[in-house]
């Protein structure tokens, strides 16, 4: 009479039969759920990682910030003044433009204004500097309006 399969190892029948058939269904289920995750979770990866393949090269270019350099004179009331640049870029909101001066120079934004070299009317307070016309080499002079 056949008693069935024998584990060699643990000598008790079918132990090899059982252990196995749990095993692939353990292996079989978690290869389908780590699949089905792992594909989720590689598009919220490419998102958060800002994967862009798709998009065009000048869709990309059209988005890239454009630097400009700007000279800043800030006039003082005795006649002197300090000549220094820096580079902004072009779609900077005037507001955190503002705020770099005000910084750089120790005047509160509010009292800031702002002149083209050529020009004695202070620039208008719109949304970017691109805005206002002001481009690469511009030089810009820098006064507290306070004190005018």
């Amino acid at each position: 009479m056949r008693k069935g399969r024998v584990n060699a190892v643990t000598n008790t029948p079918g132990a090899n039969h059982k252990e196995r058939g749990s095993k692939c269904l353990d292996s079989k289920m978690g290869n389908k759920q780590n699949k089905s995750n792992k594909s989720k979770d590689n598009v919220g990866d490419r998102k958060a990682r800002g994967d862009r393949s798709n998009e065009t090269s000048q869709q990309l270019d059209e988005e890239a910030e454009h630097f400009i350099q700007l000279t800043l004179i800030r006039e003082y009331p005795s006649g002197s003044h300090e000549q220094t640049s820096m580079d902004v870029p072009s779609n900077m909101l005037v507001t955190d433009f503002l705020s770099d001066l005000q910084m750089r120079f120790s005047i509160p934004a509010e009292r800031i204004l702002i002149y083209r070299h050529n020009g004695n009317v202070p620039l208008p307070n719109r949304k970017t500097l691109s805005h206002q016309g002001i481009t690469d080499g511009d030089i810009l002079r820098i006064r507290d309006g306070s004190l005018n």
